[in-house]
C-alpha cells in the first residue's frame, strides 16, 4: 500500500508542481482500513509536510459531503486529497 499512496502523491505533486512544504490541509478517507500507525501519519513523515497542517482523518461512506463541508472555509488553501477504498 505505501508503495501506492507513495507513487500516486508524488504524481499528483509533481503534475501540479506543488511542493509538500506548499500543502495546508492533509484529507485523508480510508474506507476499511485501520493502519497504525495512520496512513495520515505516514504521509506527514514521509513527505516531512508542514507542523501546521491541517490534517482530517475520514473513515466510511459519504466523506465527499463532509470535504465539500470542510472546504467552504478553506479558502485559498493547497489541499492534498487521498482517497483509497
Amino acid at each position: 500500500m505505501e508503495d501506492f499512496f507513495h507513487d500516486s502523491i508524488d504524481k499528483l505533486l509533481k503534475r501540479n508542481k506543488i511542493s509538500p512544504s506548499e500543502v495546508d490541509v492533509l484529507v485523508v478517507n480510508v474506507s476499511m482500513l485501520a493502519d497504525i500507525p495512520s496512513l495520515t501519519s505516514r504521509i506527514i513523515n514521509y513527505y516531512k509536510l508542514r507542523e501546521d497542517i491541517k490534517v482530517y482523518n475520514l473513515t466510511g461512506m459519504g466523506c465527499i459531503n463532509i470535504i465539500e463541508s470542510i472546504f467552504k472555509n478553506e479558502k485559498n488553501n493547497v489541499a492534498l486529497i487521498k482517497l483509497h477504498p
